[in-house]
């Protein structure tokens, strides 16, 4: 496993602050928007390279205002309002969305807020993605239940006691190291080159 040298840090990042300025707001539906899960297995004076769950390798370049940040598991009491949370959620016969999935976002985030369907391979029908700002938090019997609002509209979710949520917490570019587990939001410029805006390290495996 190999850390990034100061020089390549100096070169892809400049004297941005990645830790210390949460990211700007991702575009709801655009064909601008590239997401890469996967391992990072190359950094260069060009950018990034992410081999996917295919084995595809992704080359990506870094934008101006890149973030990094590091995910962990926290507890679903922490969670409150004002906080802005992303489920992968499905449809209910009462409108309700039940997470599959969420995490919180650092303070300042709206990456990717709205609520919309999930496209991607695999994606299973009336499945919703669902970036918002948490309104009201209570916890039942169903498990943890929330409202959150979004440009446009609100929605209610529940998260079962068996779906964790995760947390993304600012760290310095030099927490990434080849072989992390990454996933990277970027944008394509109008060269069709996708720029990293987002590189979010994956959680270890420990309870909160």
């Amino acid at each position: 496993m190999k850390t990034f040298a100061s020089l390549l840090l100096s070169m892809l990042f400049g004297t941005l602050a990645l830790a210390q300025s949460p990211p700007g707001p991702v575009p709801n539906a655009s064909n601008r928007l590239v997401r890469v899960a996967g391992t990072l297995i190359a950094i260069s004076a060009d950018g990034l390279k992410v081999r996917d769950a295919t084995g595809h390798e992704v080359s990506l370049g870094v934008g101006p205002a890149v973030a990094v940040v590091a995910a962990r598991p926290v507890a679903k009491a922490s969670i409150k309002p004002g906080d802005f949370v992303a489920s992968a959620n499905l449809n209910q016969a009462d409108g309700v969305g039940r997470s599959l999935e969420m995490r919180l976002f650092e303070p300042g985030s709206r990456a990717g807020e709205g609520n919309r369907p999930m496209t991607q391979p695999g994606a299973a029908p009336g499945q919703m993605m669902t970036n918002a700002t948490v309104t009201h938090v209570a916890h039942t019997k169903a498990g943890l239940e929330l409202d959150v609002q979004f440009p446009g509209g609100v929605r209610h979710l529940i998260v079962p006691a068996d779906v964790p949520i995760i947390g993304f917490y600012p760290v310095q570019a030099s927490s990434l190291t080849t072989g992390s587990r990454v996933t990277v939001i970027a944008l394509r410029g109008s060269d069709g080159v996708p720029r990293a805006s987002r590189i979010q390290i994956a959680a270890s495996p420990t309870k909160p």
